[in-house]
Parts: C-alpha cells; structure tokens; sequence
C-alpha cells in the first residue's frame, strides 16, 4: 500500500496548483519527516525551501488516498500533470521500483549493523556510494585539492548528475530508472548508475563531494542540460 500526500498552508485551498503532492510507500508523516531533514540539508528542491521559510511547524500534511502505488501514481499524475505547480517541480506518476527485493532476514541485518554503527560513530557522515565513513571538514585547502582531482570529478561532471536531487525524489517514490529517464527526456541508460548508488543507500543531499559540486556550479554560473546531445 502506498499514500498520495498533501504539504500546504493553512490558507491553500487548491491542491492542483498550491502545495505540495507526493507519493510515499510510508506515512506521509513519516515522509515529511524525510521532507524536514532535507529541508535543513540547505536542498534547493522547492518543497525543501518552502520548509524553510514557512517553518515545518506552519505547514499541514494531509494524507489524500490510501490505495496501491499504481493507483497513488495515477492520482499523483492527475494533481501534477505538468513540472513546476505549486511547490513540485516535476511531473507527477510513476511506476514501481520492483528490481529489488530484499528479505526480511536481510532487513533486519541491516538494520541491526545501521543501529550499531551509528551509536559508535556519532560524527559519521556518509560516503559517495552510500557506506558509512567518517565526517569530512572542507577547509578551502582541501576542498581545492578535491576539486582538482580525477576522483571529485567523476561521475559528477556528467551534466545530468547535477540533478540528482531531483531525480533521488523520483527513486524514493519507488520509480523506475527507466521511467524517470523517460519522464525527464534522458537518454536510455543514463540513470542506471545512479539508480545503483540510489539502492546502495547513497542519498545526494547528505554527500558533500557532491553537494559542492553543485555549489561550484553555481558559483561559476553553470546550467548543465539534463542531456549529453
């Protein structure tokens, strides 16, 4: 089962053009929360700035139907049939992520070594590929010396990595990576790679190689197109 969720103000009345619309296979409190933390992430996802500068606290989740994901999707896509209403930027609908499935044994192995590691390393941060790894500091030294480097560069420089905001909000929908190629006018295989890092538990936001990538592009007043042609 899955959810279609509504984030506004008190004062929105539309929810075709005002708010937020979101399909979650959690609550959709569960998924503000998620919201939330992006939010203070410093996200340039819109629903993320509205967070900011409404105060979470002023915002109300309301949860719109409770149905099967292909249902949630068809809903979704019928309240954002086009990018950019109100505080969604892309279209909405999708289809099931099914090309894993992990056990319940698995679950709760990973669950038990997450717990774990997180109680004995309070300051970790995460790494490129999802892993955990110690917090990184980028003095202006160090971050020059990682911007130089072959490793920084890779994958990111690849224009539609700089996206990968937008396209992680596709993947926690349950979205396909060939779905969200489609939807975002990509060619084919172009989000394979990222989907792999996606369900490795990589999680753009929280990786800082990345986050100043994006930083450096705006610094330079670089738009990447989504595609290489």
């Amino acid at each position: 089962m899955a959810e279609v969720y509504w984030i506004h103000l008190e004062e929105h009345t539309d929810m075709f053009s005002q708010g937020y619309i979101g399909v979650t296979k959690h609550s959709a409190k569960e998924r503000f929360v998620e919201h939330k933390h992006r939010a203070n992430m410093d996200s340039d996802l819109s629903i993320s700035k509205a967070i900011r500068k409404y105060g979470s606290e002023n915002l109300i989740v309301d949860t719109l139907v409770i149905a099967d994901m292909d249902y949630c999707f068809d809903v979704e896509s019928k309240l954002r049939p086009s990018a950019f209403i109100g505080w969604n930027i892309s279209v909405g609908g999708g289809i099931v992520n099914v090309s894993y499935k992990p056990t319940e044994e698995k679950k709760q192995a990973h669950s038990q070594f997450m717990k774990q590691w997180w109680k004995d390393n309070p300051d970790h941060d995460h790494s490129s590929k999802g892993r955990p790894g110690r917090k990184m500091e980028f003095t202006a030294e160090t971050r020059s010396k990682i911007v130089e480097s072959k490793f920084y560069n890779l994958p990111f420089r690849s224009p539609w990595w700089v996206n990968a905001e937008v396209y992680y909000e596709d993947f926690i929908s349950g979205m396909t990576y060939s779905y969200a190629q489609k939807k975002h006018n990509l060619k084919v295989g172009q989000l394979v790679n990222m989907w792999n890092r996606f369900n490795a538990g990589w999680n753009p936001s929280e990786d800082l190689r990345w986050v100043d990538t994006i930083t450096r592009y705006k610094e330079a007043n670089i738009e990447p197109s989504t595609s290489t042609s």
